[in-house]
């Protein structure tokens, strides 16, 4: 018989947690045991809760202290929250490795987000102009998003120091979900990686793997990276 992972999950009222909440109730391995508006004292609400994962989907800027909280409360942690910067990732592994858990942060959860990322990565070098051009809903207030800031740090990673900074442009429109393309120009030729999200359904294959592996996770990871393999 499978065992079922109980999960808190940080946000439980916000337009991602109401997502999680109907997604994973189709998902008999999965349960959600606490849940956590924007209002309450997150410390306080996880007290005496029977969950083994935090799942964090609050505001942008939260997810380091919101990591912090869960994984001194005795849980693994996954933070979906956008605005994670990597510089905070050191403290969280630390904390993690320092109580046998695991903790992964997750700009974006949908799969071919990430081998958008990946490929813009492997190409990056051989262009000497780039742009990536980010489009959300109305509703979504951090600009850059999280996504477009962590595809330009892998780029610009590869690119070198003497290449010039990658711009992001942003548009919040009404009616959009998640867009990202990632422009790269030569001589002559022009390359788009584009990928488009038209429903949050995209996100839930690669909730699904993540959760899958936090049952038994120790240490840090970022990104889907690790669930698509080793990069060359």
């Amino acid at each position: 018989m499978t065992s079922v992972l109980p999960i808190a999950l940080v946000g439980a009222q916000g337009r991602m947690g109401r997502f999680v909440e109907g997604w994973l109730a189709g998902h008999a391995e999965f349960a959600i045991v606490t849940r956590v508006d924007s209002d309450q004292d997150l410390r306080s609400a996880l007290r005496g809760s029977p969950a083994r994962v935090g799942l964090d989907f609050t505001r942008a800027g939260l997810g380091a202290s919101h990591g912090r909280i869960l994984l001194e409360a005795g849980l693994s942690a996954v933070i979906g929250t956008s605005g994670m910067d990597p510089a905070q990732d050191a403290e969280l592994e630390t904390l993690a490795l320092e109580r046998s858990l695991g903790c992964w942060v997750v700009p974006n959860f949908s799969l071919a987000s990430c081998v958008q990322q990946r490929l813009a990565e492997q190409v990056a070098a051989w262009f000497p102009e780039a742009v990536i051009q980010e489009e959300h809903g109305i509703a979504k207030h951090d600009v850059p998003s999280g996504t477009s800031l962590e595809t330009r740090r892998r780029m610009e990673a590869v690119r070198g120091a003497d290449a010039a900074p990658i711009p992001i442009q942003s548009l919040r429109l009404s009616g959009v979900v998640a867009n990202q393309s990632v422009v790269l120009s030569g001589a002559g030729e022009v390359l788009r990686l584009v990928h488009e999200t038209y429903d949050r359904s995209a996100y839930g294959p690669g909730l699904e793997r993540v959760l899958r592996e936090m049952a038994t996770l120790v240490g840090f990871r970022r990104g889907l990276d690790a669930l698509l393999g080793a990069r060359e």
